[in-house]
């Protein structure tokens, strides 16, 4: 757990020891959810194993698939890949005094179906190599994510359980370790990391002369880009902001909460800049550094400045946060309009150019699995600013407003993509655009139901 997280655990099994006015939580991870979520592991998995679904007769077709001899890098992507799905389908099989081995057995002959049918029909589609290999990775896979499940889910659970405490009485703290991992996974994926020599000292040669240039203007690099750096250390600005309103909760004095903010969010950049050192697709950049500490800076001051005026400020996140939101919002849109400019496809324009992922054939792994994952933060960043403005007001938000916000976001950059650069759109961003939607709704059910979330202080808090 990050460090700006508190190091406390819950059990989900005794919601009397979550005091904090309710007689119990709400619930995590039911019956709807799994099925929900093992569906859609399944259809991912059948789509991408298919894709792009130019079936063609094949004389060679049969029952019976070749072994091939196993690559490392292919083997750990067909294991990985089913694992999630081995969670879930064993979650939804389990049942109140079933046998463990059965519902593995049962999860693994699932997976040994879907893989075995798809690499049969993959003998019809050209340029795939079906293998009989892959089925058993898969298989395998599967089975680590079915023993694998009750643990994923006890600790979804305990988290669950920490985090609706920590939303009623620390929401700085939540909100600060839920940004600082959002930080982490945007500066670092698709997490391709390639620790050998060569590349280290190719990369700590660009560190030092960017650190040489002494310029922050990012010379060589658009205004998108630009922008887009600017962003990425304003959410490490926030990010200092909201660690000294949660080192504040937690009881240190203004300066020592100050002091806590600016070393740990000086420290996280530094350290994602020294892992981008390890990448492929991220590059360390001096630049980064000085941005990220400034805004950190920044951050840190604006804290420090607003708990001098109204020392008992990070006891009312509402009141606090409710004039910040009506301003971010057009600031978020913005930067998704710009990262458009940042994330064109391929433009592939088939007759199947409009599926999903279609549009990317011609790039690499790596850069499509970038693109999706700052997709998705991005769509989620924009629902989720949707939902607390609409908490702040008073009101539960729906899951047609999220879905809605998240595909506005989506159809934006889409927009961009084909007026300004003449590309075909990529409507896996219209998916990512309602998962994130329905996720972010799901975590505001599962934190706070149908009432009204408002963090307020007492008389006896104000004395």
């Amino acid at each position: 757990m990050p460090a700006f997280l508190p190091q406390v655990r819950f059990d989900d099994r005794s919601p009397e020891s979550l005091r904090v006015g309710l007689a119990v939580k709400p619930p995590v991870l039911r019956r709807r959810t799994l099925v929900i979520l093992a569906v859609l592991m399944v259809a991912g998995v059948i789509y991408g194993t298919l894709v792009p679904f130019q079936f063609k007769p094949s004389d060679t077709a049969g029952w019976r698939l070749t072994m091939w001899p196993l690559q490392p890098g292919n083997a750990l992507a067909n294991v990985l890949v089913y694992v999630p799905l081995g969670i879930f389908v064993r979650l939804v099989l389990r049942r109140r005094g079933s046998r463990w081995y059965f519902e593995c057995a049962a999860t693994t002959l699932v997976a040994f179906v879907i893989s075995y049918g798809c690499e049969l029909l993959q003998q019809f589609l050209p340029g795939r190599v079906p293998t009989l290999t892959d089925t058993l990775c898969n298989v395998f896979g599967a089975f680590v994510g079915a023993l694998l499940a009750p643990l994923a889910q006890r600790r979804i659970r305990q988290f669950h359980a920490w985090l609706y405490q920590a939303l009623q009485t620390t929401p700085f703290t939540a909100a600060a370790g839920f940004l600082g991992v959002a930080i982490c996974i945007y500066a670092l994926a698709p997490f391709d990391l390639r620790p050998t020599p060569g590349h280290v000292l190719a990369g700590l040669s660009r560190l030092h002369a960017s650190l040489q240039a002494g310029s922050l203007a990012a010379a060589g690099l658009s205004p998108p880009a630009v922008l887009n750096k600017w962003m990425a250390a304003g959410a490490c600005g926030v990010l200092a902001f909201l660690l000294t309103m949660a080192a504040r909760e937690t009881g240190r004095s203004r300066p020592a909460a100050a002091w806590y903010a600016l070393t740990r969010s000086w420290s996280l950049v530094a350290v994602l800049e020294l892992v981008q050192l390890f990448t492929v697709s991220h590059v360390a950049d001096g630049h980064d550094l000085l941005r990220g500490w400034a805004c950190c800076s920044a951050g840190t001051l604006a804290a420090a400045a607003l708990l001098w005026l109204r020392p008992l400020i990070y006891r009312d996140p509402a009141a606090l946060v409710s004039p910040i939101v009506p301003i971010i919002c057009p600031i978020v849109f913005l930067w998704l309009a710009v990262s458009a400019f940042r994330n064109v496809g391929g433009g592939h324009t088939s007759g199947l150019g409009w599926l999903p992922v279609m549009g990317n054939f011609s790039r690499s792994w790596d850069s499509v699995l970038g693109s999706y994952t700052s997709g998705f933060l991005n769509y989620a960043l924009a629902v989720g600013v949707l939902v607390a403005w609409l908490r702040l007001r008073g009101h539960a938000p729906r899951l047609s407003h999220c879905i809605a916000t998240g595909l506005l976001a989506a159809l934006s950059l889409q927009a961009v993509t084909v007026v300004f650069f003449g590309a075909f759109p990529d409507t896996s961003h219209i998916a990512l655009a309602v998962l994130a939607g329905g996720l972010v709704h799901r975590v505001d059910r599962a934190m706070f139901g149908f009432r009204v979330a408002r963090v307020t202080t007492t008389k006896a808090d104000n004395a």
